[in-house]
């Protein structure tokens, strides 16, 4: 396969989606979502061949390994797709992409959001994430179990409650690190204002020096005797100086916009103008992003855990966005949006550089 090649049409296609959504979104005039079946279509391929990610290669590597030994070191309903589809990598993207993105879809329909706001912002923000990592498809599954938790079903509550609380605890077996994400759901049902904002922020500040003082220094012991990756270990994610760069350009926006939105939606009070279960999904964010925020201030050399639970704020993150186009500045939203589009667009670029030079990021 052409790598290469593969990351040019990586770049043209996100470009060409994000560039179609990001001017009606934030010029005069409106546009009507006549592309949103072919930008399914687009965002299929960008999951299928998302080469600007070395996860990309990793997964076909663990195919391989399945081949060999009938055993992926993925979660075992990985292992069970492959088993059923006899090695074919891109097969295997499309059954495990294919479902998150159908997911991610029904999510969409059932909070009843602007097609086309919520499209372009996940796109801007969001789809270079979402492509290549497997937790996609337990995000797409949690995030669709909770909107019946947060919008149950008229005629059939009870079952809503049941068939969204299957999905929100099947998607941790779609990925390990999402029971960070399900301790964290029962917290969402409580109202956010600016002295409970405060008090989270007291909170993770109270449990980093617990963390880094009484917990850190004993699950560093016990990893130390262990295979595998080494999430806090420094040298098991050294980046050079570039991939920093490109990093700081991905998140930088997101942490800008961020502090604009709980200034704008917490201290000005206007996520009152939000139904309530759009309520619930802006708590979601905020605490998605505290919790990597202590992460990031924690003791953990690495930055794998903190940027992993930072990334899965992308999905709610969009819905946020889309609700809040017609409350907050767009002067604002267009301004951090255009920076995580630049943003998106110099990962690609140093993707696209870095396997012309025969390495992998």
């Amino acid at each position: 396969m052409n790598y290469p090649f593969c990351i040019i049409l990586n770049i043209l296609i996100y470009n060409s989606l994000s560039l179609y959504y990001l001017f009606p979104l934030f010029g005069n005039k409106s546009r009507k979502d006549n592309g949103y079946v072919l930008t399914w279509f687009f965002l299929l391929f960008l999951c299928l061949y998302s080469l600007y990610s070395g996860d990309w290669l990793h997964y076909r590597e663990k195919l391989d390994f399945y081949e060999m030994y009938s055993f992926s070191g993925l979660e075992p309903v990985y292992d069970m797709i492959l088993f059923q589809i006899e090695g074919r990598y891109i097969l295997f993207r499309f059954i495990v992409w294919g479902i998150a993105l159908l997911l991610l879809r029904t999510l969409f329909h059932r909070l009843a959001i602007n097609s086309f706001r919520m499209l372009g912002f996940f796109v801007i923000w969001g789809i270079l994430f979402f492509a290549y990592a497997r937790v996609s498809l337990g995000l797409s599954l949690l995030f669709y179990g909770y909107s019946f938790w947060v919008k149950p079903t008229h005629k059939m509550r009870f079952i809503g409650y049941l068939w969204g609380t299957v999905c929100v605890f099947s998607s941790i077996f779609c990925h390990k690190s999402l029971v960070v994400l399900v301790l964290l759901l029962p917290f969402t049902f409580i109202s956010l204002y600016r002295k409970r904002f405060l008090f989270y922020c007291c909170c993770c500040i109270i449990l980093l020096f617990i963390f880094n003082n009484l917990i850190l220094p004993y699950i560093d012991i016990y990893l130390s005797q262990l295979d595998g990756t080494e999430y806090f270990s420094a040298e098991s994610y050294a980046r050079p100086f570039g991939k920093k760069i490109v990093d700081a350009s991905v998140r930088s926006p997101l942490f800008i916009l961020m502090a604009y939105l709980v200034y704008e939606l917490v201290w000005k009070k206007k996520q009152k103008e939000f139904s309530w279960e759009i309520q619930r999904y802006f708590v979601f964010v905020i605490l998605i992003f505290l919790t990597s925020l202590t992460l990031f201030f924690s003791d953990i050399k690495s930055q794998v855990l903190f940027y992993r639970v930072l990334y899965m704020i992308f999905i709610p993150f969009a819905i946020i966005l889309s609700e809040a186009y017609f409350i907050v500045s767009r002067r604002v939203l267009l301004l951090c949006s255009l920076m995580a589009y630049l943003g998106g667009n110099m990962w690609l670029a140093y993707s696209f550089l870095g396997h012309l030079n025969g390495t992998i990021q």
